[in-house]
């Protein structure tokens, strides 16, 4: 996997993590959005944890930086 910003939404499913893992270990810069970021079971100091709800357009616009296009993956 290419090194790259990622942003990856419904982060807590098993697709999910398993990517987040491997962008991390390569890394890869990423922000995550998660309703229970509680459950989420990766901790990195690059990983960027967002609590909220993918489908509102408010917080992805806030949280996803349009400047900085990252990739966006959903799982």
């Amino acid at each position: 996997m290419t090194c790259m910003q990622i942003a990856v939404f419904d982060a807590t499913g098993r697709t999910s993590v398993s990517l987040l893992r491997q962008a991390l270990d390569c890394g890869s810069d990423a922000v995550t959005f998660a309703r229970s970021p509680e459950k989420l079971p990766v901790v990195d100091p690059t990983l960027t944890v967002v609590q909220g709800d993918a489908y509102s357009g408010d917080c992805v616009r806030n949280d996803v930086h349009v400047g900085e296009m990252p990739k966006v993956i959903s799982a």
